[in-house]
């Protein structure tokens, strides 16, 4: 789903995104319904999102049912996307408790690489031209910006920006050499100037932000636990120094009273020896 919906390069009008967004929906409920013949499914509980976009897709049903849209189709279609949402992340949360969280998300980031380098590839061919040789395997290029097969430049530089994200965590995963990490970011770099988008430069300033904070995150990290441990240890010798004087204090108590109980006695003793003499 991540790879094969984005490399068809057949785009028809009116709608041109139709064969890969089908091909999507296909291979979507392929996976749900194979996650429904599994035996643990039913006990994972649903994702807190999930509820929230099952209250949206009704919603959007109950709007296109009403009348009250010109176009009942529209809320109608994005009821439909809304549930498609809800399958992917009860999709998600059933892999990462059956798969585990990193490898998850590893498969995910290899199948993303994978799928942008293909197309930033591709748009580098449809910019500098397209061979007979790859006419069935590339879309044709109409226009100046370049979008890959995906045949939309600002989703093309989206893809491509999802893949530089991918690069950026296998290669801090140690799953990707830096001799395969430089030449793979600048192909993905380059697709994304040919697509013409701000928007590749607006994720790299957003990837660079990201960055900074991870680095100052990790690096407070080891200072903050530095502190909470000087915290604990000051009021754990506070709590040791009060419960030394309170133990102090309860000890001296029997014989404060006994030194009153003494001195009170010591009065009539005196009286009684004066009587004697």
């Amino acid at each position: 789903m991540c790879l094969v919906p984005f490399l068809l390069p057949y785009h028809q009008p009116p709608v041109l995104s139709f064969f890969p967004e089908w091909l999507a929906a296909a291979l979507g409920v392929a996976a749900v319904l194979t996650l429904l013949l599994a035996r643990d499914a039913r006990a994972l509980p649903w994702p807190a999102p999930a509820g929230w976009l099952i209250a949206l897709a009704v919603f959007l049903a109950a709007r296109a049912a009403s009348g009250g849209h010109p176009y009942y189709q529209l809320p109608l279609l994005a009821a439909l996307y809304v549930l498609y949402a809800v399958l992917m992340i009860r999709l998600g949360a059933h892999l990462a408790a059956s798969l585990g969280v990193e490898r998850t998300t590893l498969a995910l980031a290899a199948f993303l690489l994978v799928g942008a380098l293909a197309n930033s590839m591709a748009g580098v061919i449809q910019f500098y031209g397209h061979p007979r040789l790859f006419a069935d395997v590339i879309a044709e290029l109409h226009g100046s910006r370049v979008y890959g097969n995906i045949a939309q430049p600002n989703l093309y530089a989206n893809y491509l920006a999802l893949g530089e994200g991918a690069l950026l965590f296998l290669w801090v995963r140690d799953r990707v050499r830096t001799s395969y990490a430089v030449p793979a970011l600048t192909l993905l770099l380059l697709g994304g100037a040919l697509s013409g988008s701000r928007g590749t430069v607006l994720y790299a300033i957003w990837y660079a932000v990201l960055g900074l904070l991870a680095v100052r995150i990790r690096d407070g990290a080891p200072a903050r636990r530095l502190r909470t441990r000087r915290y604990r240890s000051r009021s754990g010798e506070r709590c040791q120094t009060l419960a030394g004087r309170s133990a102090t204090l309860l000890g001296a108590m029997p014989r404060t009273l006994r030194g009153r109980r003494v001195c009170d006695r010591e009065p009539l003793l005196i009286g009684r020896a004066g009587t004697r003499r």
